[in-house]
């Protein structure tokens, strides 16, 4: 929800902090690990921008179908996991094999996740507080400079009329 109509300070929402993270780190497990041709879109053109994103498992390519065993072997060695995607033949002779990383490679890329939704949602949040502030602050220096021009206007109509009699006496040599 957003404050900055209300001019009331948000208070983090640990509900609201869990979703964020829960959602970032589905997409952590659905994706693949490396570059991704439309990771975002060009909010002008409309176009795809490709990046690198962090996933839970990556593809290797091998060269054949007799070297699949091999690399796979070698890699369970090393921690990684078969993802459910199994093996895929890509083009010709290629091959392309899912395997999750290492569960530590894992558990250590869903903290920087954690850390960096939770820094991103307090960061958001600090700048809306922020705007309120500026908001309130702008509008209660405005009010005081209306009832300050409203006083020196009062403070001169007055002056204004006692300068006018005084001008008014000398000038009529003292008699009113």
């Amino acid at each position: 929800m957003t404050n900055k109509q209300t001019g009331v300070l948000r208070k983090p929402d640990e509900a609201e902090l869990q979703t964020l993270i829960d959602l970032a780190t589905a997409d952590y497990i659905d994706n693949v690990d490396g570059f991704d041709e439309f990771l975002r879109t060009d909010e002008k053109t409309g176009r795809a921008i490709g990046g690198f994103r962090k996933g839970s498992y990556i593809r290797l390519q091998v060269p054949s179908g007799d070297s699949i065993l091999t690399m796979a072997l070698e890699n369970l060695a090393k921690g990684y996991e078969v993802h459910p995607e199994g093996t895929l033949q890509s083009v010709g002779v290629m091959w392309t094999v899912a395997l999750y990383k290492p569960q530590a490679e894992r558990d250590e890329d869903l903290r920087v996740i954690r850390e960096q939704v939770t820094a991103a949602y307090e960061a958001t949040i600090k700048a809306e507080n922020d705007a309120v502030i500026a908001k309130v602050v702008a509008q209660r220096i405005a009010e005081e400079e209306r009832k300050d021009a409203a006083a020196v206007a009062k403070h001169r109509g007055t002056r204004h009329a006692a300068i006018e009699n005084e001008v008014l006496s000398a000038l009529s040599g003292g008699k009113q």
